[in-house]
């Protein structure tokens, strides 16, 4: 009888390990759900008929791209709707880093009106807006070459 009551604790305490296991086992990949993290720049889903952009960029350190897009009125009408889509939001639809999201932020977002803005050249601007700086995320997944290029416009308006 002894032995019995052995192998029933021995058995309870393989399925008791058996159970914890199983039930651990669900939890296991928690870490891998989304999630965001503090100073994390807005996921902003795409406006609608955007069209993917396609290729890679490279940014050639030292080296500053110069705008191929003119300033017109077509370009100043897109770079606004772009910049009231991608960029109001932290920087303010009047580009002083007053937006509803760029209030938040530790560091506060560049108020486009400041004279350190204005005298980065339209390349320095475009790299900037691909790339990232400081908070800000980079945009080269979200806007095509070109449509950076409107924002830049865009934001010479800012004076």
């Amino acid at each position: 009888m002894r032995r019995s009551g052995q192998q029933r604790r021995g058995l309870l305490v393989w399925l008791s390990l058996l159970a914890l296991w199983w039930g651990l086992s669900g939890c296991y990949d928690m870490h891998d759900q989304p999630s965001f993290k503090a100073q994390e720049g807005p996921r902003l889903s795409s406006p609608g008929g955007a069209v993917p952009v396609q290729g890679v960029e490279i940014l050639m350190p030292g080296k500053v791209p110069v705008n191929p897009v003119a300033a017109t009125e077509d370009s100043l009408a897109v770079g606004q709707t772009l910049f009231e889509t991608n960029c109001a939001i932290c920087h303010g639809r009047e580009g002083r880093g007053d937006g509803p999201v760029g209030k938040k932020w530790i560091v506060p977002c560049a108020n486009l009106h400041q004279e350190r803005i204005h005298r980065l050249s339209d390349g320095d601007l475009f790299n900037r807006i691909t790339a990232g700086y400081g908070t800000m995320p980079g945009f080269a997944r979200r806007l095509s070459p070109e449509d950076r290029w409107h924002v830049v416009n865009y934001a010479r308006q800012f004076k």
